[in-house]
C-alpha cells in the first residue's frame, strides 16, 4: 500500500461512515437521541441492556453560540490562558482570543498531503505543538514557526499525533510507516524512534501514555485486516511488549485497530475491528478480559461485529461508542452495562470520544456533538449539525465549549449552568 493511498485511506473511511450510518438511521424509531434502548426488543438470544430513566433528549438542551471565525477545521483545537489554537484543513495553524472570538495570528504549516480528517494541536509550554502531515512546533504568542520534525526513519508522523505532551515536554505520534515517535516540544529533536513493524503495511495510530508507558494500536492492511496493540517504555522508546488481537471466528472479519487505548489502573484497553474491547496487563500483555460487540436493533444496518468503538473513562465507567449508534457504558469493576444511550438519526460514533469530569463528549458522523452524564447517559446537551459538521472533541475554556467544524469553521458556546 503506497504512502498516499494510506494517508488518504481515513478520510474515505470517514466518508464511508458518514454515508451508511445516514441511510442505517433513516427509518430508526424515536426521537434523535434516546436513552435506554428505544423501538423494538433487541436481537433474539442477545442480552437486554438496562433500562433508564429518560435523559432529556427529546427537547436537549442546544447550547448558545459565543462567536465563530469562518473556516474549514480539522482535529480538536486546544487552548492556553488566553488563546485557542485550531488547525484548517489547508494546513494553516489559527490562534483566536478565547474570550472574544478576535483572530490573533495566523500560519502556514506549508505542509502537503491530505487535511481533511485527523489533525491535532497541543499547548506545550511556550509552544503549540501541530500534526499536520509532520509535526511542527510554533511560538505560542508569535505564531513564529520553531521547528519542524519529519523523521528520517518513516513517513507522516503529524497524521497520528498524540493528544497529550508530557510534563517533561515529550510528544509521542504513530505514523503510518510502523514507526512510534517521541518528540521534544522544545526543539522538535527526536527523543527516540520504536520500530513497532518493517512490513511496510502497518500504521501506528494516535498513541496515549500513562507514567512510565506509550501505548498505541497498529493495524496491519492486509485483507483482511489485522491489528493490535504495543506498549513501549516512555523513556526509551523500549518495545516492552506487542500483542495482536485474538483471530476472530469468522475469518472474514478483520480485527484491526479500533478504538482506544485508554489506561486504567494497571490496564490498557483497546477496541478491535470485530468490535471486541480488550483489556491488557500492562506488567504482562496478557489479555486479562474482554467485552463482546454491543448488541443493536433490528434494522441497523451497521454489523457490529465490523465495528469501530472510541474508548473514554471517567472515573469507574468505560464509555464506548460504535459505528451502529449505540454508546454503552460499563462498570469497570463488574463489566456490566451499566446504561445505554441509542442515537438514532444522529447516526454513527465516529473515531474518538473523551471524557473530562463526569461528562463524555461524543461526536456523530452527521455532525452533531453529545454531552452525557457518564454516570448514567443523560444527556446535558447536544451542538451542530451536517451543515456545521463538528467531527472532533472539543475543549473547555472557562465556561465555553471551544470546538471545530469541517464546516462551519472555528467556534465557542457557552456551556449549560
Amino acid at each position: 500500500m503506497s504512502r498516499f493511498t494510506r494517508l488518504v485511506l481515513p478520510g474515505v473511511l470517514w466518508l464511508v461512515i458518514v454515508a451508511v450510518s445516514l441511510a442505517a438511521t433513516t427509518d430508526q424509531p424515536g426521537a434523535p437521541g434516546q436513552s435506554g434502548p428505544p423501538g423494538p426488543p433487541p436481537v433474539p438470544g442477545q442480552p437486554v441492556p438496562p433500562l433508564r430513566p429518560p435523559g432529556p433528549t427529546a427537547n436537549p438542551r442546544i447550547l448558545e453560540r459565543a462567536w465563530t471565525v469562518a473556516g474549514a477545521a480539522v482535529g480538536s483545537p486546544a487552548a492556553d490562558d488566553t488563546t485557542a489554537f485550531f488547525l484548517s484543513k489547508y494546513h494553516e495553524l489559527v490562534a483566536v482570543d478565547a474570550a472574544s472570538g478576535q483572530v490573533r495570528w495566523r500560519q502556514p504549516t506549508n505542509e502537503s498531503g491530505f487535511g481533511g480528517t485527523g489533525g491535532t494541536v497541543v499547548v506545550a509550554g511556550s509552544v503549540v505543538v501541530v500534526g499536520d502531515d509532520n509535526v511542527l512546533g510554533f511560538n505560542r504568542l508569535t505564531g513564529t514557526l520553531r521547528w519542524r520534525f519529519e523523521p528520517s526513519d518513516g513517513y507522516g508522523p503529524g497524521f497520528y499525533l498524540g493528544y497529550q505532551a508530557t510534563a517533561d515536554g515529550v510528544i509521542f505520534a504513530g505514523s503510518p510507516s510502523g514507526r512510534l515517535y517521541a518528540v521534544d516540544t522544545l526543539t522538535g529533536r527526536p527523543r527516540w524512534t520504536a520500530v513497532v513493524a518493517t512490513d511496510g503495511k502497518t500504521t501506528v495510530y494516535p498513541p496515549r501514555f500513562s507514567g512510565a508507558y506509550v501505548a498505541a494500536g497498529y493495524t496491519e492492511f492486509v485483507a483482511p485486516s489485522l491489528g493490535g496493540i504495543v506498549l513501549v517504555d516512555a523513556a526509551s522508546g523500549r518495545i516492552v511488549w506487542k500483542r495482536a488481537f485474538p483471530a476472530p471466528r469468522d475469518r472474514s472479519l478483520s480485527v484491526s485497530w479500533a478504538g482506544g487505548p485508554v489506561f486504567v489502573d494497571d490496564l490498557v484497553i483497546v477496541s478491535a475491528g470485530d468490535g471486541i474491547i480488550h483489556a491488557y496487563d500492562v506488567a504482562t500483555g496478557n489479555d486479562r478480559w474482554s467485552l463482546p460487540p454491543v448488541t443493536v436493533q433490528p434494522g441497523n444496518l451497521i454489523d457490529p461485529a465490523r465495528d469501530f468503538r472510541g474508548l473514554a473513562v471517567s472515573g469507574r465507567t468505560l464509555i464506548s461508542g460504535s459505528l451502529t449508534g449505540e454508546i454503552a457504558a460499563y462498570d469497570l469493576d463488574s463489566r456490566e452495562e451499566r446504561w445505554r444511550y441509542s442515537a438514532g438519526r444522529l447516526g454513527s460514533v465516529i473515531y474518538r470520544i473523551e471524557a473530562m469530569g463526569d461528562v463524555v463528549y461524543i461526536p456523530f458522523a452527521g455532525g452533531t456533538l453529545i454531552a452525557l452524564q457518564a454516570s448514567d447517559g443523560a444527556e446535558v446537551w447536544r451542538v451542530g449539525d451536517w451543515t456545521a459538521s463538528i467531527l472532533w472533541p472539543p475543549i473547555l475554556w472557562g465556561d465555553l465549549v471551544i470546538v471545530s467544524g469541517a464546516v462551519d469553521g472555528y467556534s465557542a458556546f457557552h456551556a449549560v449552568r
